[in-house]
């Protein structure tokens, strides 16, 4: 008995071990997704909320989808005569947010 356990168990490891039965596939050069292929364009939000009304509504509204507006004074929640400077110290340089007109900068300083 003490002879067969061990032999037992070489055998389980060598049918383990044995050859696979078959190769895996190579994977596919085609794109999983349509939005992967190369010919793929940008069609605008608009068009996702045909069949995404609720996700585009919502989208619309965060700061995500606000940001897709252009950069006016209209389009922006900022209060700029209380605006500061931010400093950035590993450049050890400043901005501060402006506006001229209706059009939004940011100022980079030392």
């Amino acid at each position: 008995m003490q002879r067969l356990l061990p032999l037992l168990a070489l055998a389980g490891l060598m049918a383990a071990c044995g050859p696979a039965s078959e190769r895996p596939e190579a994977a596919s050069n085609e794109p999983v997704y349509l939005n992967h292929a190369p010919e793929a364009t940008y069609v605008g939000k608009e068009v996702c909320g045909t069949c995404h009304p609720d996700k585009y509504e919502t989208f619309t509204r965060s700061q995500m989808g606000r940001s897709f507006k252009p950069a006016t004074l209209q389009n922006s929640a900022a209060d700029f005569e209380k605006a500061r400077p931010v400093y950035d110290p590993h450049n050890d340089l400043y901005y501060r947010p402006f506006h001229r007109g209706d059009s939004l900068y940011i100022m980079e300083y030392r």
